[in-house]
């Protein structure tokens, strides 16, 4: 899509809104915290973990929040840095685009029933990183096509596999931090 400056503006404003994002639900789940016993926050944090890995497991779509809309030209042929870095910020806070996979919803979930600022930010990043990841990774594809085509291919045991380490996730810190 860019390239050069362009493209790093991009890839850090995909970091830095998973940064912003990932703070705020940490900043809710400190919140509601106060408000909920732990062993109820956790057990509604599994069971919302279960459901969704269960969906992905079986390749359903369940109806989770997202904006399915595509992206503006305008911010796509941005000349300006601005554009990129706006589009990335807005991707990387997981509310821009289409989300293919509701194995981040378990981590959002997870946050905002049971986070901190500081969990919810290495959490925010991580999802930024990732985003960048498949970014670079398809950058530096020398066919970017068969890239996507394979991608695709995988994407039932990518799916599978993220889902259940996100409920493994789940479970691990319910018993840990639930008691």
């Amino acid at each position: 899509m860019w390239r050069g400056p362009a493209r790093r503006y991009f890839l850090g404003g995909l970091i830095l809104g998973g940064a912003v994002m990932g703070l705020l639900l940490g900043i809710a789940g400190t919140l509601l915290g106060a408000l909920l016993p732990r062993w109820l926050s956790f057990g509604a944090w599994l069971l919302a973990a279960a459901v969704i890995a269960g969906a992905e497991l079986l390749g359903k779509r369940l109806p989770l929040p997202q904006n399915a809309r595509a992206v503006p030209q305008e911010i796509i042929t941005s000349g300006s840095h601005s554009g990129p870095l706006q589009f990335g910020f807005e991707m990387g806070t997981g509310v821009r685009t289409f989300m293919p996979s509701g194995v981040p919803h378990i981590v959002a979930i997870g946050l905002i029933l049971t986070g901190s600022p500081l969990v919810g930010l290495v959490a925010g990043i991580g999802f930024g990183l990732g985003r960048a990841a498949m970014t670079v990774t398809r950058g530096a594809s020398p066919e970017p096509r068969g890239w996507d085509a394979r991608l695709f291919q995988a994407r039932r045991a990518l799916s599978a596999i993220t889902a259940l380490t996100a409920l493994a996730l789940a479970v691990a810190l319910t018993r840990a931090g639930g008691g």
